[in-house]
């Protein structure tokens, strides 16, 4: 309870995101074409590891094929 503003408040956390999944051909399609862009922003492209993070794209991944990344600045 905060004592400040007089707030209660419960969380249910419901672990119900069903694992990302990347279509290996539109994964190695899009892995490709990173690298044939010769973008001097681009260093590398590398496979993440596996980890444990949520992520909303799963859903969609689940309908259609997909492939998730992202790049660091």
């Amino acid at each position: 309870m905060d004592k400040t503003f007089d707030i209660q408040c419960e969380l249910t956390y419901v672990s119900d995101y069903p694992p990302l999944y990347n279509d290996p051909e539109l994964t190695e399609f899009v892995k490709n074409s990173l690298e044939s862009m010769n973008d001097k922003e681009i260093k590398k492209v590398v496979e993440f590891p596996v980890f444990s993070g949520s992520e909303d794209f799963s859903y969609y991944a689940e309908k259609i094929p997909g492939c998730f990344f992202f790049h660091w600045l």
